[in-house]
């Protein structure tokens, strides 16, 4: 087991109806992570903060305690009614989501495996290893960054915020 996080992508209307209710948010994010191959949800496994590592440079966790606002993996916060399992749910606005969807379309993978530095991750202790990072460990990012890449795109072509949230 371990932390995951997840993406889901819906209109702004969507988002309006949802906001602020802790019942029909949860309802939202279980329906949609219910229906099979949905490309308006994506989940990564426990990579998600070394791979926030090798797009920004930096750690997911500030000195304010979360990681920058405007970044993949945050958001304004949704509702304060509803905490997923590690914290409240937050949501990209669009120009957020095109902004990171240029990003990830503008990183190659052989950049990001350059940028991957597994004595640095050891030390940082980025999440989930306990112990220590080894040099084939970065093919651990690699399912999900055509994922990430195809996902972001999607959502900017089509003018829509992201929610995310970690369980």
């Amino acid at each position: 087991m371990g932390i995951h996080v997840s993406f889901v992508r819906l209109k702004e209307e969507k988002l309006l109806e949802i906001k602020d209710n802790g019942d029909k948010l949860l309802e939202f994010l279980q329906e949609q992570a219910r229906i099979e191959n949905n490309p308006r949800d994506l989940w990564i496994e426990k990579t998600w903060e070394g791979f926030y590592y090798l797009l920004y440079g930096k750690q997911l966790f500030n000195t304010k305690g979360w990681a920058e606002w405007g970044t993949l993996l945050a958001g304004n916060l949704l509702t304060d009614e509803l905490d997923t399992g590690f914290g409240f749910p937050s949501y990209q606005i669009r120009t957020v989501v095109k902004q990171i969807a240029e990003l990830l379309q503008s990183i190659t993978k052989e950049e990001l495996k350059k940028r991957y530095d597994y004595e640095k991750f050891s030390k940082l202790e980025i999440y989930p290893k306990d112990d220590k990072w080894e040099e084939e460990d970065i093919d651990n990012f690699f399912p999900y960054s055509d994922d990430l890449v195809e996902f972001y795109k999607s959502a900017a072509n089509e003018d829509e915020l992201v929610i995310i949230y970690y369980h």
